[in-house]
């Protein structure tokens, strides 16, 4: 049988993989946000151009669960 310890470890080493993926993504939208923006009107040939708002706005919700990433995977008895 293994102790609390292990658990608590295993369960650590799992979020924190996750947490890095969540900064890698942000990383990866920044760099995405900023080539869409930078080259928006060679999108298409009409004249239109690329928006970047529904791209920020799911950087935005990374950056929610960022910032509250410790409170939200905080340990607690049911």
């Amino acid at each position: 049988e293994k102790g609390p310890e292990h658990y608590r470890w295993k369960n650590d080493s799992q979020l924190a993989v996750a947490l890095g993926r969540i900064e890698s993504a942000m990383k990866e939208l920044d760099h995405a946000i900023e080539y869409r923006g930078q080259n928006s009107a060679k999108f298409f040939n009409s004249g239109d151009k690329a928006g970047v708002g529904d791209l920020m706005r799911i950087k935005q919700k990374l950056e929610d669960i960022h910032s509250d990433w410790n409170k939200s995977t905080e340990y607690y008895g049911m």
